[in-house]
């Protein structure tokens, strides 16, 4: 098991809950298992090892209870619009208008790699401005296939070190 399988992210979760409310072990993991909604530990684990992603469990562990879910917690949308801005400034220098924003994003898949934590999502971003009634001519809008790296830490999504990749 990795250090961040569901599993194993519970288990420091528990460890850090036991630290907090000087509980033994053991209690604090049964006090979470029931908070997530299973009857007990030991069906929380047996869930874990047949079925990963089980609802509970990933709201437990990761916060969501989908993964496609990930891209609207915490600040990842609005660090993966800075980002946006950053990489298309030029692009967006050219159409003679500014403050584009995400509108309508839509997460077409997502795979969690247990090894390293990073969740990568494929997403279809329309990043686009009011259009200019005085220029009529130019662009107002960006159409991307995207991939991004998240990565959950300390209980909180973040964009991943690379950012985003644009595929097209």
């Amino acid at each position: 098991m990795s250090d961040f399988s569901p599993l194993s992210i519970f288990k420091s979760q528990a460890k850090q809950h036991g630290r907090q409310h000087d509980m033994k072990l053991s209690a604090a993991q049964e006090s979470l298992a029931r908070q997530a909604g299973f009857e007990e530990y030991h069906e929380l684990v047996v869930v874990a090892q047949r079925t990963p992603t089980d609802a509970r469990l990933m709201l437990a562990a990761f916060g969501v209870r989908d993964f496609k879910d990930a891209i609207h917690e915490d600040d990842v949308f609005s660090e993966l619009d800075q980002e946006l801005e950053q990489a298309l400034s030029r692009a967006m220098a050219e159409t003679n208008t500014s403050q584009f924003s995400i509108s309508d994003s839509k997460v077409e898949s997502a795979a969690y790699n247990e090894a390293t934590g990073a969740l990568t999502l494929g997403i279809s971003i329309p990043y686009e401005r009011q259009q200019d009634p005085e220029r009529v001519y130019y662009g107002r809008a960006f159409f991307l296939q995207a991939v991004t790296e998240l990565i959950r830490r300390d209980g909180k999504w973040s964009l991943g070190k690379d950012g985003f990749f644009h595929h097209q």
